[in-house]
């Protein structure tokens, strides 16, 4: 079936949040790498598959990530896990403590070896000046946009067409540019990938071999997934 105007439309609106979204987190992280905050901020090392903290903890920090890679998972009623996002080098997280959340209402991991500074949130308003509380907003801004188109994409697509823009996703918030496509430099696995798109592992696995028979991905030596975006958006806007 071939996609309307207006989920073209949407397609479009949601390559360039991506790219504002990189914009802004490079802008963020630039600044806050080189603000008085890593002078109030404690660098901590965690270790692949360690969470950082779990839901209902008592957890008054913001985490910055210097190196590695952190997934966030929320625990459905059903017992079933939604993969909300992964963060990498440069990315704040347990922000939600800012709005005076006592309690995690999620978990965080790390996905390899990590290393984080940690703050108390009142320490971390305080130790930023105006330019870097003004980017900080900026990115939370980009952070809930995103968050709103997923969740469109989760009541309305497909699970294959949620799937592609997840990739597309993954290869802006994670991805090197590569001769052969975008390299999303981190291992995520298709149990992973399913609970982000919000579908069983044998539909994201049929729906994985599809696109690399299509040429959309490929998998380079070391098992990353290479996302040929052009290819991919172009496909995407044939099916819904």
């Amino acid at each position: 079936m071939c996609m309307s105007p207006d989920e073209g439309k949407s397609l479009l609106t949601t390559q360039s949040v991506l790219m504002a979204a990189d914009r802004e987190r490079e802008v963020l992280r630039e600044r806050l790498f080189n603000s008085a905050l890593r002078r109030s901020a404690k660098l901590i090392r965690i270790e692949k598959q360690c969470n950082v903290y779990t839901c209902g903890d008592e957890d008054r920090m913001i985490y910055l990530i210097r190196s590695g890679h952190v997934k966030l998972v929320v625990d459905s009623s059903e017992g079933k896990e939604c993969l909300l996002d992964i963060y990498s080098s440069g990315d704040i997280f347990g922000e939600s403590c800012l709005a005076g959340l006592r309690y995690r209402v999620e978990t965080a991991t790390a996905m390899e070896d990590t290393v984080l500074h940690r703050v108390n949130c009142q320490h971390f308003i305080s130790a930023l000046n105006g330019a870097e509380i003004h980017s900080l907003i900026r990115r939370l801004n980009m952070r809930i946009l995103e968050q709103q188109l997923f969740i469109t994409d989760m009541a309305t697509a497909n699970s294959e067409f949620r799937l592609g823009k997840v990739l597309l996703r993954l290869g802006s918030r994670l991805g090197k540019k590569h001769l052969s496509g975008t390299v999303i430099d981190c291992r995520i696995s298709q149990e992973e990938l399913s609970q982000m798109v919000g579908t069983t592992r044998p539909r994201v696995t049929k729906f994985i071999n599809k696109f690399r028979e299509l040429g959309l991905i490929n998998l380079s030596m070391e098992r990353l997934i290479i996302v040929k975006e052009t290819n991919l958006v172009n496909y995407l806007s044939t099916i819904m």
